[in-house]
C-alpha cells in the first residue's frame, strides 16, 4: 500500500470520525448552542455520490467528446461496481455483530460511506498504476457496457416508476389534517428539533402506520392514519419522523437504490437495500428513546404494533413489516449499552 493511500484513508478516517460525532451533537445540543435551523444532521449528503458522478460526466462530454467519455465512464462504473460490491459484502458480513457493540446511528452511517470510500480511492489512484489490468476484445467490453447500461436504467427507472405510484396512491387518497391540537402539536415538534421548512401533514384511510414520503422540503408530507392517537403517541410519532426528516433518510434510501441499479446484477446490493431500511428505523428508535423510561418504552412498543405496516416507495414510516419488527421490538424493551450512541436527546 503507498503511502499516499495510507495517507488519504488516515485523514478520511478522522474526518469521518470527527463529521459523525459532530453530527450527533448536534442531535443532542447538551448544553451547547442551538444550530442553525434547518441544518441537517446527515453525516454526509446521501446523493453525493450520484451528483459528482452525473457532474463529470457532463464535463467528460463537453472537454473530450462522447466516444473517448464512454470508455472512460465503462472504467468508472466497473471500478465503482468493484468497490461498493466488496463493502457491502463485508458490511453485510459484520453486521449482526456490528448491532451488539455500536449503535444504531453509526450502523446507519456504515450505509453512506461509499459516497466517500469511492471519491477517496480514486483521489488517491489518479496518480498510482493500477495493480491489476485486465485485457478484453473490444467487442467484448462493448456488449458489456451496453448490457449494463441496460440493466442500470430499467433498474433505476424501474424505482422511480414505483416511487412515484406509491406517492400518487399515498397523496391521492390523503387530505390535509383540521385537528387544532395535532396540528399545533406538529408545529411545536417542528421548531423543537429546528426544521426550518413547514413540512404538511395529512391523513389517510387506506395506510396503517405514518409515513413521510417526498426527498425534499418542499416535496415532503407527513401523512397520518385516520385513527384517535393520543397526545403521548403523536408525541413518539413525530419525534420518530422527524430524525428521519433530519437525517435525510429518504434521499439515503435513494442512494441505496442508485447502488442497486448499479450493480444490479449483484444479489448482495439487492440485500444491502433492504437492510438499510431496518437501520434508519433503529437508529431513530435509538433517538426517540434516549434516556426514556421502562413506561415510555412500553407505550412505544404498543405503539409499534398497533401502527404495523410497511414502507414503500422512497418513504420512511414509523412501524414496519414483521421480518424487522420483532428486532425493533426487542430493541425498545431490552436496549443494549454500546460503545458508540447517541448523544442524549434534550429536546
Amino acid at each position: 500500500m503507498s503511502v499516499l493511500k495510507l495517507f488519504t484513508g488516515l485523514v478520511i478516517a478522522m474526518a469521518a470520525g470527527w463529521g459523525f460525532y459532530q453530527r450527533s451533537r448536534d442531535e443532542g445540543r447538551s448544553e451547547m448552542p442551538k444550530r442553525k435551523p434547518g441544518r441537517k444532521t446527515a453525516f454526509v449528503e446521501p446523493l453525493l455520490l450520484p451528483f459528482c458522478l452525473a457532474a463529470l460526466f457532463i464535463m467528460a462530454i463537453i472537454t473530450n467528446g462522447v466516444s473517448y467519455t464512454g470508455a472512460m465512464m465503462a472504467r468508472l462504473c466497473v471500478i465503482l461496481f468493484l468497490y461498493i460490491s466488496i463493502y457491502y459484502a463485508g458490511l453485510l458480513c459484520l453486521l449482526p455483530v456490528l448491532r451488539r457493540y455500536i449503535s444504531a446511528r453509526a450502523c446507519a452511517t456504515l450505509w453512506l460511506l461509499p459516497n466517500l470510500l469511492y471519491l477517496t480511492i480514486y483521489i488517491a489512484d489518479s496518480a498510482t498504476p493500477p495493480l491489476i489490468v485486465i485485457t478484453l476484445p473490444r467487442q467484448w467490453l462493448t456488449v458489456f457496457t451496453r448490457a449494463w447500461l441496460g440493466g442500470f436504467a430499467c433498474v433505476l427507472l424501474w424505482q422511480f416508476a414505483s416511487h412515484f405510484r406509491c406517492r400518487r396512491f399515498l397523496l391521492q387518497n390523503a387530505a390535509p389534517a383540521t385537528d387544532e391540537a395535532v396540528l399545533s402539536l406538529w408545529s411545536c415538534q417542528q421548531v423543537k428539533h429546528e426544521v426550518k421548512a413547514s413540512i404538511p401533514i395529512l391523513t389517510s384511510e387506506t395506510i396503517t402506520t405514518p409515513v413521510t414520503v417526498g426527498c425534499f422540503d418542499r416535496t415532503m408530507r407527513l401523512i397520518l392514519p385516520r385513527h384517535n392517537y393520543t397526545q403521548d403517541e403523536l408525541t413518539l410519532i413525530f419525534q420518530h419522523e422527524l430524525r428521519h426528516i433530519q437525517r435525510l433518510d429518504i434521499r439515503t434510501k435513494v442512494f441505496l437504490g442508485f447502488c442497486t441499479a448499479m450493480c444490479w446484477f449483484n444479489p448482495l446490493v439487492w440485500i444491502a437495500r433492504r437492510k438499510v431500511s431496518d437501520d434508519l428505523e433503529l437508529s431513530c428508535d435509538e433517538a426517540v428513546l434516549a434516556d426514556a423510561g421502562e413506561l415510555t418504552r412500553k407505550r412505544y412498543a404498543e405503539l409499534l404494533l398497533k401502527t404495523a405496516g410497511s414502507s414503500k416507495g422512497y418513504t420512511t414510516c414509523l412501524s414496519a413489516a414483521a421480518g424487522s419488527l420483532r428486532y425493533r421490538l426487542k430493541n425498545v424493551i431490552n436496549p443494549r449499552k454500546r460503545s458508540v450512541s447517541v448523544q442524549r436527546d434534550r429536546l
